[in-house]
């Protein structure tokens, strides 16, 4: 009885990881991928530093040097907001591929582990309706 609750058991899990272990190795690899990006982005980027604002002068002294000197500084400001703009999007873009990876990997988790379930039920059953015709016959043997 014990074998063939084995062999009931054994041979469709066996089947299905040598179907579904290929996938979820690829998917295991994909997030792990998109996990990799994520964190050398964050390293990369160090979001904590907020651009400065342009420096004003205190006394306006109308020399061309002096406007020259607020263009200039005004000009890398902006240019320090674009490029903080273009980071804070690069790593939106980790997260949500991340996110993505980490969804396909867990559906196809929980995928096996309700087939697994499935196939638990149906060897038991299996075993069951096994043992109640044999005691059946049994039974019949003995009337």
């Amino acid at each position: 009885m014990q074998a063939s609750l084995e062999a009931a058991m054994t041979e469709p899990l066996t089947q299905m990881a040598r179907e579904d272990g290929p996938q979820v190795q690829e998917l295991r690899s994909a997030y792990g991928y998109w996990r990799s990006k994520l964190d050398k982005g964050l390293e990369k980027h160090a979001l904590g530093k907020p651009p400065q604002p342009a420096a004003q002068p205190a006394a306006p002294s109308g020399s061309a040097a002096t406007a020259a000197a607020t263009a200039a500084a005004t000009a890398a400001a902006a240019d320090e907001e674009v490029a903080l703009r273009q980071r804070r999007w690069e790593l939106a873009e980790f997260r949500r591929a991340l996110s993505l990876a980490r969804f396909d990997l867990t559906r196809k988790l929980n995928s096996i582990e309700c087939v697994k379930k499935l196939v638990a039920i149906e060897a038991i059953n299996s075993t069951l309706y096994a043992l109640m015709s044999f005691f059946s016959s049994c039974g019949d043997v003995l009337e």
